[in-house]
């Protein structure tokens, strides 16, 4: 029943959209082309939260951009479109990022709550993720029992396929195994020392 309905209103928007025909595509509502100054300060932060959300959900923007180069009439391929699409995101986050700026005064110091969390926060956050796994698989950790590495194989190996000949197609794929090393544990930590 569920279907049913979804494949109606499915076809109820395309023979609305076939009766009126596509929204006009010279308003950008995604980035607005008025002057921030203009759209008053609330606005702008909420046009431009709507903006930075979806620029950065995945894959939102670039089906975006991907509909708009279909139905769009350009002597564009789809990758120059893309760069252009890109450009003009990157012009409207830096109009946004002057707009802020002339908010504040001339060479104003930037704050201590955006020193800590741009900061010392991503500096804390990138030493732990550098450091997380030399701490956790040291010899040396506090955690000594809770991921004990035993043994490790290491494998190299190469696949060779030949091309597809003859009427039948016949393809042969050749799985060569170069190296094979096993490693053991050599120590023997015990927690009685």
């Amino acid at each position: 029943c569920i279907y049913y309905i979804a494949w109606v209103l499915y076809f109820a928007a395309c023979s609305a959209q076939e009766r009126h025909g596509l929204p006009a595509l010279d308003i950008d509502l995604l980035r607005p082309s008025t002057d921030p100054e203009q759209q008053g300060f609330i606005t702008e932060k909420l046009r431009t939260f709507y903006f930075v959300v979806h620029y950065h959900l995945p894959f939102v923007d670039d089906l975006r951009v991907i509909i708009d180069w279909a139905v769009v009439r350009t002597s564009l391929d789809l990758w120059m479109y893309f760069k252009v699409e890109d450009a003009h995101s990157f012009l409207f986050r830096t109009r946004h990022v002057m707009f802020v700026r002339r908010q504040s005064f001339f060479a104003e110091e930037r704050n201590c709550v955006e020193k800590l969390f741009q900061g010392w926060c991503l500096l804390l956050l990138l030493l732990c993720v550098i450091l997380a796994p030399i701490i956790i698989f040291s010899p040396f950790t506090p955690f000594t029992n809770s991921l004990p590495v035993t043994s490790a194989t290491v494998t190299v190996g190469m696949q060779i396929g030949s091309s597809c000949t003859g009427e039948t197609l016949s393809c042969e794929l050749f799985e060569v195994d170069l190296f094979q090393s096993s490693a053991q544990r050599y120590f023997q930590w015990s927690d009685e020392e």
